[in-house]
């Protein structure tokens, strides 16, 4: 008899099917690096942290000269499995990649689906486009992959997408110039983040130079309370009577020990100033240093000199045949 190894649940949920992939004992969704699917003898998979609980409550058999055997009980069906290593139990790959490619499949629907403004039918952006002529119809400017701001100002991007099926029963000839739309969407993307980087750096900048600006005054102030400290001593010293002594002494006694607590708290308040901003420019550091990594490793296709629009033309001179199968007729 065949042993399924692939736990899957199925959930109905507003007319959709969700397949969640979990642990049947902790309810958590496997994955490779703490909930590792593990497959037992009897053919249901458990994750790696739920057997090594389990390991605590194995029975364990003397067999032959004195040898343990341990036995850890599926809590599905009961059936024991022979254990003495969790690392030993061959995990479920099948079932991570399957969770991985739902995963993905999953996020890619979410993302990257746009609805045609013309038979409002919803596909992936790779197969959408923007008519040059209906978009300075509709909006009264002129498309232009290298002037984008017009686009980005009408706030949606989709509200110029048109599926490849309208696209070639409407707009398929010398009368109409159509683009690619993922490109336009991705530069978009990109020259948003762009913006939100510059503003967000122009803020830091306008508020360092505050910071200096402050500091600087605070040095020079903590110099003239110094110097009219010194200034209080020396006069102390030359007063001749104790009476004198006494009077200028009470004369600042007030304002020395209200500008010795100010200066205390000050200074406890910058040290707690340069902690949080120390730690939050060592979390910005690492964050970078990932990213980093990542920019790296990307693949040259993803460049964005690499993505420029393509004419329709060229987009079915490319994929012809695969168009087709978009084309509802």
């Amino acid at each position: 008899m065949a042993i399924n190894t692939v736990a899957c649940q199925s959930i109905e949920t507003n007319n959709n099917v969700l397949i969640a992939f979990e642990c049947p004992v902790c309810c958590s969704q496997f994955n490779r690096q703490n909930n590792v699917p593990k497959v037992l003898d009897c053919g249901h998979s458990i994750c790696s942290n739920c057997i090594t609980t389990l390991l605590s409550n194995v029975r364990v058999y003397i067999v032959g000269e004195g040898e343990g055997v341990q036995q850890l009980k599926c809590p599905l069906c009961q059936v024991y499995t022979n254990i003495d290593d969790v690392k030993n139990l061959r995990n479920n790959f099948q079932l991570l990649d399957v969770v991985e490619s739902y995963e993905n499949n999953a996020k890619e629907e979410k993302a990257f689906h746009v609805k045609c403004i013309e038979c409002h039918d919803v596909s992936g952006e790779k197969q959408f486009h923007i008519c040059v002529q209906c978009t300075q119809k509709k909006f009264d400017f002129v498309f232009n992959y290298g002037n984008l701001t017009p686009l980005m100002n009408l706030g949606d991007v989709n509200c110029v997408a048109i599926c490849s099926s309208c696209i070639f029963k409407k707009h398929n000839n010398d009368s109409h110039t159509v683009y690619d739309f993922l490109p336009v969407r991705l530069e978009l993307t990109y020259n948003k983040h762009m913006l939100q980087a510059d503003i967000s750096t122009s803020m830091l900048k306008k508020n360092l130079m505050e910071l200096r600006s402050q500091s600087t005054r605070t040095i020079e102030i903590v110099a003239h309370l110094e110097t009219e400290f010194e200034r209080m001593s020396s006069l102390i010293k030359r007063a001749r009577s104790s009476k004198r002594q006494l009077a200028i002494a009470k004369a600042h006694e007030r304002v020395v020990e209200t500008m010795n607590d100010h200066i205390l708290k000050l200074a406890m308040s910058i040290e707690g100033f340069n902690i949080d901003i120390d730690k939050k420019l060592n979390s910005l550091q690492k964050e970078n240093d990932i990213q980093n990594s990542f920019v790296d490793g990307e693949d040259d296709s993803t460049n964005r000199e690499n993505r420029k629009p393509r004419s329709f033309r060229e987009f079915m001179s490319a994929g012809f045949w695969a168009l087709l199968g978009y084309v509802k007729f």
